[in-house]
């Protein structure tokens, strides 16, 4: 962490100098079988799983060296699907707790698996702070050509909700480019993702990879555009000949939906939402540096001259989140009385939980 940053944040109370996201594998294998995923054909059906005790005694050993070098360290657990076997993942996650090996967590779990209230209270309450999930879609035709139909598009917001109350939160993925899949896809989403609690969402094109069934099914239909487009892999380019876009028009699909995901007015959205639920002042920071973050995965932001552009676009939302944490402190100071070193310590430990939210990233 460079010093001047180090620095600033031990004036404010928080004293980590250094960062860490560590990966952690505590199982392989997924059930489902997705026509588009490459899982299936690297690790097979067969689910197999590390012992809760093995998986622990990795946590604690990242606790301690977080410890001794005064860091912050977050897991993302790799498992193909976190909560594919639900039974195993609550005894784990309550025997993080009991041993007080929690860390900020993020994982993948597939949205159908979150229907399960206790274990959504589990994943709040052992550190976790974000879930990616594959929604895919909200078309359910499209999900059914690529073998997702358990996704329920109808359910993404109660699942997204669920997950809110214990401030967790969701980095939502859609692919475009699916087989019923037609100009206007972009908005659908849009429309949906204005209803939802606030997400990180992202967007890609189909791609077709090898020893998919995907990639067996247009060989065979004679739709790949380069059989070999994975050597030279660009990012968001078309590499098959859709069913209802061209080429450029998947690419332009895949565009629109990341403007309009990330236009100012999503910005404020989220924190107006956040505001009106009640979520703390650090929860709305986290949000907002967050999703100029994930911005950047589209929309080139390397230069000095790309952020003070997407920062002052968004200056009204930045605007209100400073004028509500200034008039709430003012409000505090009026009529509460002076602050005891307890008081202050709190304040240390508010802002230190911003931090570690973030670290969830």
């Amino acid at each position: 962490m460079p010093g001047r940053i180090r620095g600033w944040l031990k004036n404010i109370g928080i004293g980590f100098e250094k960062a860490y996201v560590v990966p952690v594998e505590t199982g392989r294998g997924c059930a489902y079988g997705c026509e588009f995923c490459t899982v299936t054909g690297f690790f097979g059906r067969q689910l197999r799983f590390r012992s809760n005790e093995s998986v622990i005694a990795e946590l604690l050993a990242l606790k301690r060296r977080a410890a001794r070098e005064h860091a912050l360290v977050s897991a993302f657990f790799i498992d193909d699907n976190f909560a594919i076997n639900r039974d195993r993942l609550k005894s784990l996650l309550r025997d993080m707790i009991r041993l007080d090996a929690c860390l900020p967590w993020v994982a993948q779990i597939s949205v159908n698996l979150l229907d399960d209230p206790e274990l959504i209270e589990l994943i709040g309450s052992s550190g976790g702070r974000f879930i990616f999930m594959g929604l895919e879609s909200v078309n359910v035709d499209s999900l059914k050509g690529v073998r997702k139909s358990f996704n329920k598009p109808a359910e993404y917001g109660r699942a997204l909700e669920r997950l809110a109350n214990y401030d967790v939160y969701a980095i939502t993925s859609f692919i475009v480019g699916l087989e019923d899949d037609r100009p206007g896809t972009a908005a659908l989403i849009d429309a949906e993702l204005s209803t939802w609690p606030p997400v990180l969402p992202v967007f890609g094109l189909l791609t077709p990879f090898p020893a998919t069934p995907l990639y067996e099914r247009l060989a065979a239909a004679g739709r790949l555009i380069n059989s070999r487009h994975w050597l030279r892999m660009v990012a968001f380019k078309a590499t098959f000949r859709f069913a209802h876009f061209t080429p450029d028009g998947a690419e332009a699909e895949v565009r629109e939906a990341w403007r309009r995901a990330y236009r100012p007015g999503m910005f404020a959205g989220t924190q107006r939402w956040l505001v009106a639920n009640g979520k703390s002042f650090e929860t709305q920071v986290t949000f907002l540096v967050a999703r100029l973050i994930f911005r950047g995965i589209y929309f080139q932001q390397g230069t000095v001259w790309s952020w003070i552009r997407v920062l002052a676009s968004n200056s009204p939302t930045t605007a209100r989140i400073v004028w509500r944490r200034l008039f709430s402190k003012d409000a505090e100071s009026v009529s509460a009385p002076a602050a005891k070193p307890a008081d202050a310590a709190a304040v240390l430990r508010d802002a230190g939980a911003a931090t570690r939210l973030a670290g969830g990233l």
